[in-house]
């Protein structure tokens, strides 16, 4: 039977979770007792952003034997070479209260002058070129925030359920707030034959909005590492309310759900990934709102370098919108540097998806896929670089993390 989870843990019992074996030396990086920190220059690439510079900086302490970090903080501050600035902070902290809680903390920047509006669920076969004109694109300044807490309130042990893995089932609450600023084009002297696609849609050429709300959900995760899991997975199911009451300019409701599986195919060395995911937004729903995949996790997409790699940065926007993700990952050996460990690895993909406007029909379904490859830095950061293809052209990313 699965055991509720403990308020606080007797000193004497180990941690419940997966812990790396007695055999394997712990991950090195500039650590003291656990305490690693990784200033590195960062550089991602995708084609409606451009060339993106600027400087990563990782602090993260994990307690020897552990393969989850107990505080990771995040301060990225990047501008591309069209001038887009992305600047962001987030601090996640497990365990302070030892009832194996997590708190999330994140603050984001944005000045985006070339973000795009195709439309909401536009299907027109558009091609790349088209997509940069400036008729397809808007100035987006947003600032925002959001903090969650998860806790859990059954703990799993390996071999219960037939799980490979310690697994928590959580329940989470959180907020988020942004204040966005749009303006149809970056130059309003401009002279156009044809108006932008936001302003022939019905919006003002500058507008400025409001995005709040609370959520609340139930989370479960097995996954045997935080950096580039082997097995187990990471689910989670959501209801996120905004209104003026929250500080929001609309009224809105989202319904969110993510499956994401983690599969070793005979050896840990090659990993089969899935990622489904469905988001449902009701009410007068923000645009930035419709770009994104909400829950715990959220997404921008459909489109760029998490979704539906091979089409623009959010081709795909709406309401309405079901995405599934295939990776098969090859992680075929460890190099050793020292006291660092690095894993090369390689991997193919295959994104589909599905985008619904109101009272829209003639839909159809959005594939794309292409071959990538990453790095495995010293078991707790990740560096990868896709390739991926579409009806519509291809985009090749560099960035961090996996997509899922």
């Amino acid at each position: 039977e699965p055991r509720a989870a403990s308020r606080r843990r007797s000193p004497s019992r180990p941690a419940p979770g997966p812990r790396l074996s007695p055999q394997e030396e712990e991950p090195r990086g500039f650590r003291v007792r656990g305490h690693r920190i990784l200033p590195v220059p960062t550089f991602m690439a995708q084609p409606s952003v451009g060339l993106s510079f600027g400087l990563r900086g990782r602090y993260v302490y994990r307690p020897p034997g552990e393969t989850f970090d107990h505080a990771r903080l995040d301060i990225v501050g990047r501008v591309s070479t069209k001038l887009v600035q992305d600047h962001t902070l987030d601090l996640q902290l497990r365990n302070l209260l030892h009832r194996e809680e997590i708190l999330d903390f994140s603050l984001r920047f944005v000045d985006d002058p070339v973000f795009p509006y195709p439309g909401i669920a536009n299907f027109e076969r558009l091609d790349r070129a088209t997509l940069l004109q400036p008729e397809y694109r808007v100035y987006l300044r947003s600032i925002g925030g959001v903090i969650d807490y998860q806790q859990p309130f059954a703990v799993f042990e390996p071999g219960q359920w037939g799980i490979e893995t310690t697994g928590y089932a959580r329940w989470f609450v959180g907020a988020r707030f942004a204040h966005d600023r749009i303006l149809a084009t970056t130059d309003p002297e401009a002279q156009r034959d044809d108006p932008p696609r936001w302003i022939d849609d019905g919006h003002p050429e500058r507008t400025a909005l409001r995005r709040g709300g609370v959520f609340g959900g139930l989370a479960w995760d097995s996954r045997d590492n935080g950096w580039s899991p082997v097995r187990g997975s990471l689910h989670d199911v959501s209801v996120e309310l905004g209104g003026p009451w929250v500080a929001s300019t609309q009224y809105w409701a989202r319904f969110s759900g993510a499956a994401r599986f983690y599969r070793p195919l005979g050896t840990p060395k090659l990993v089969l990934a899935n990622q489904f995911l469905a988001d449902l937004i009701l009410g007068d729903a923000p645009l930035v709102s419709q770009g994104e995949f909400g829950g715990l996790l959220v997404r921008e997409g459909i489109g760029g370098r998490d979704t539906g790699r091979g089409y623009l940065r959010r081709r795909f926007v709406g309401p309405t919108k079901l995405y599934a993700s295939v990776e098969l990952r090859v992680e075929p050996y460890e190099i050793k540097i020292r006291k660092r460990t690095l894993t090369p690895a390689l991997k193919a993909f295959m994104d589909v998806g599905y985008v619904r406007g109101p009272d829209q029909s003639g839909v159809r379904p959005i594939v794309s896929g292409g071959p990538g490859v990453y790095v495995v830095w010293d078991r707790f950061f990740v560096f990868r670089v896709d390739a991926g293809f579409s009806p519509e052209g291809y985009g090749l990313y560099f960035t961090t993390n996996h997509a899922f």
